[in-house]
């Protein structure tokens, strides 16, 4: 790993990490996942299907579906373009999201710092969820 921050790196690795516990968080739900562990599924749907299933209702406009939604929007403009002029502004939404959805990040504070901060809150978040999800705890009360 680079010893300063890529932002480019940091999205591509976090969002591959988030995504795994999308899944766990997904298949955790339900009662046969075998039956989507074969599929090609979207980080967008399994969003949304999530998204559907919890509701955002809990969350008093603190939602971190948003908060992930807007880290997808980040990784596919790395992904589909050499040079995106919004690149810049689906970051700092992001880390607009994420400390709404209570990441605790400084929004004064240095990029880097936020930046990890929302992904460390994000993964907690969702770690959690697939835990109890796992264990049974259906739906889970975040």
């Amino acid at each position: 790993m680079p010893k300063e921050f890529d932002i480019t790196l940091v999205t591509l690795k976090g969002h591959l990490l988030v995504e795994e516990q999308l899944d766990k968080l997904l298949y955790g739900i339900c009662q046969e996942p075998e039956v989507l562990k074969k599929e090609r599924i979207s980080f967008d749907l399994k969003l949304k299907f999530l998204r559907a299933y919890y509701g955002d209702g809990q969350f008093a406009g603190r939602s971190p579906w948003a908060a992930l939604a807007a880290l997808n929007r980040i990784r596919n403009s790395l992904s589909h373009r050499v040079e995106d002029p919004k690149f810049d502004g689906y970051v700092a939404e992001f880390l607009r999201l994420s400390e709404r959805a209570g990441s605790g990040t400084d929004p004064d504070g240095q990029l880097e710092n936020r930046y990890g901060g929302a992904f460390g809150w994000l993964m907690g978040f969702l770690a959690g969820a697939a835990c109890a999800a796992e264990a049974g705890n259906q739906p889970f009360a975040f």
